[in-house]
């Protein structure tokens, strides 16, 4: 029994004719005829009662009808989920992100990819940059989106989008002109432990501007840098899109700074080489698209 002969069998039964089946299913006649009754064989009983006026079923042919319908659009569904797969408009696909995305721009993100291909499962998972790393090499993710580029030939960075790293502090904090940079070598820096990521990337930047910050407070969550620094307890560095609404509503301030080159930070989509799913190209570039809609809406 094929899947080829429960079409036949269908499209005779749906036109009532063997030669309107042939025309339908553009084929001859005695071919549709011979679909029929291979079918007919291996089920091992007659489903077609054939007159000069009309096809019927038989008795056995009314209780062989529901499963030979269940079986065509069974076969029908399988071949759209393959054929989607090979696409990449459909399938499973686990995403680990940083924490701090994953509360603004990556649900924004998710929510238009999911909306643009429905058929798509997506699992997530929030960690730090570092952890999410780890699950890249344990093939415990398909894709991470994380801060940070390592130099490894096993993985895949593509740059999702840059935000700007700000100097922020409470909107009671005294500006009275521009600072310079110097100026805020002995403020009390609330910053990421040395542990991540970001730590480093910051030291390294104010390093190569010639500044060096001594006894900087560790804080490990980034909503807790911001309450403190909104109470006065200290400043930041920390990227816009993390900030906007706080600077919105007037809970931080920027820091003006004098001759004050922008400080970019770049986020990227990573993924191991040896992964060819034909669905990560679509979502990268779904994944462009829609950070950046969400910077120009938030920015």
């Amino acid at each position: 029994m094929t899947d080829v002969q429960i079409e036949t069998f269908l499209c005779v039964l749906h036109n009532h004719s063997f030669s309107r089946a042939s025309e339908m299913m553009l084929v001859p006649q005695p071919t549709i005829s011979h679909r029929v009754c291979q079918l007919e064989r291996e089920i091992g009983a007659q489903l077609l009662t054939r007159s000069a006026k009309s096809i019927e079923l038989t008795q056995a042919g009314e209780a062989f009808l529901p499963y030979a319908q269940n079986i065509s659009e069974a076969f029908r569904g399988a071949k759209q989920k393959v054929e989607g797969l090979l696409r990449g408009s459909s399938g499973s696909l686990v995403i680990g992100c940083s924490q701090a995305l994953m509360h603004n721009v990556m649900t924004y993100c998710i929510k238009g990819f999911l909306l643009d291909y429905p058929h798509v499962s997506c699992s997530m998972i929030a960690r730090f940059s570092e952890d999410i790393l780890n699950l890249l090499f344990a093939d415990k993710i398909d894709v991470g989106i994380m801060n940070y580029r390592l130099n490894d030939k096993t993985l895949e960075f593509t740059p999702l989008f840059e935000d700007e790293v700000l100097p922020v502090a409470s909107p009671t904090f005294a500006v009275r002109q521009p600072l310079r940079l110097a100026d805020l070598q002995n403020e009390r820096f609330l910053v990421f432990p040395s542990d991540r990521f970001f730590h480093t990337f910051l030291m390294q930047e104010l390093h190569q501007r010639g500044i060096t910050l001594t006894n900087p407070i560790e804080v490990e969550s980034i909503e807790m840098i911001k309450a403190m620094v909104s109470d006065g307890m200290g400043i930041t560095f920390l990227p816009r899109m993390y900030i906007a609404e706080e600077l919105r509503h007037g809970e931080l301030q920027v820091l003006p700074l004098e001759s004050w080159t922008p400080l970019l930070r770049t986020t990227y989509i990573c993924n191991r080489v040896s992964n060819r799913m034909p669905m990560l190209n679509i979502f990268k570039r779904e994944m462009q698209q829609l950070s950046h809609t969400y910077l120009e809406e938030n920015g």
